[in-house]
């Protein structure tokens, strides 16, 4: 026997698979594509129809992604149009109302009112096995379709899911893209720029800065003693210090600048346009930034004519090292 309230649950339950099966395509509200619209004019060709429409339903309406006789992103209520959102009830057989005059479920449905007779729609079914729209003819006069036209609706129908479906797999193709772009040239553990970006981009400022004759800073920073923090505390709240770093360092650097991990516990700044007394200011406000009173040790300088990318950091290496030498948690320039 049936708990009361079931019905409306099953209804519910029974709706919600369509809705995301719909919500994973994207496709609703977008503009026109000729894929789509191609599909559409056949339709109208093979069945000599005045009204074509790929129509996609969600839990209120009926929107066309492409159509013939309607704009594109025609938009109807579920209850005023119920034609498409009752054809996707049934996924596995196309709906065919001849006269819906003479049809008591639509006989007063505005559409009909309107001067929609003839409706023929095929469902378009989605690999889950749920339908999301229709690819749906109709005439302002009743029709009896022949059985090679409906073959040929279907095949249609068939059609449009598979563009739809390519449709999907290029946009996840080029957010898995993206995604693998942005691993190669970020650090794993912090999602700074890593040492790669670093090199690359450092290239280019001193490129620019050369043909430019702007200044370029760099800061190579170092946090002190942090094989001795990783033993005592472990991997675990070695890598959380590290990103917590990351985290404060971001804030305090300008827009412009570059924040990489440079390797291990170092890290790396390019700042475009910083001068000596500026790159200083700079490493002082990230080592004042360390969490929980750690300190860090930095080398600051700024790019000189003529110096290439490797030269310029080996001097920022060597103030860093001559910063860790004078006892830590310093910064050093020249």
């Amino acid at each position: 026997m049936d708990t009361p309230g079931s019905g409306v649950i099953d209804r519910l339950t029974s709706e919600a698979d369509p809705l995301r099966a719909l919500a994973q395509y994207a496709v609703l509200d977008t503009a026109s594509e000729s894929a789509f619209d191609d599909l559409v004019h056949l339709a109208a060709t093979l069945m000599s129809v005045p009204w074509v429409a790929m129509n996609l339903v969600d839990d209120r309406r009926t929107w066309a992604k492409a159509a013939i006789g309607v704009p594109q992103g025609f938009e109807v209520s579920r209850d005023e149009a119920p034609f498409c959102a009752t054809a996707i009830g049934h996924p596995s057989e196309i709906l065919v109302i001849e006269d819906t005059l003479d049809d008591e479920r639509y006989a007063d449905n505005v559409m009909t009112q309107l001067g929609v007779r003839f409706y023929a729609g095929a469902p378009l079914v989605m690999p889950g096995g749920h339908a999301i729209g229709t690819l749906c003819v109709t005439d302002r006069v009743p029709r009896t379709p022949t059985r090679e036209q409906l073959d040929a609706l279907a095949t249609l129908a068939t059609a449009v899911t598979a563009h739809l479906e390519l449709r999907r797999r290029i946009g996840e193709a080029d957010e898995l893209a993206i995604q693998l772009q942005h691993l190669a040239a970020h650090d794993a553990l912090t999602g700074l720029a890593n040492r790669r970006t670093f090199d690359g981009a450092l290239a280019a400022a001193v490129a620019h800065a050369e043909r430019t004759g702007e200044p370029l800073g760099i800061v190579l920073l170092d946090l002190d003693h942090f094989k001795r923090y990783n033993d005592s505390h472990g991997n675990v709240a070695g890598d959380d210090l590290l990103r917590r770093c990351a985290q404060r360092w971001t804030t305090a650097i300008r827009d412009t600048d570059l924040l990489a991990r440079y390797g291990g516990e170092e890290f790396a700044v390019i700042a475009p346009g910083c001068d000596v007394s500026e790159c200083v200011s700079l490493a002082e406000r990230l080592r004042q930034a360390m969490p929980d009173s750690r300190t860090c040790s930095s080398g600051a300088t700024v790019w000189r004519k003529g110096e290439s990318a490797d030269d310029f950091v080996r001097r920022a290496d060597s103030l860093l090292y001559a910063a860790k030498e004078a006892g830590r948690d310093a910064v050093k320039w020249g």
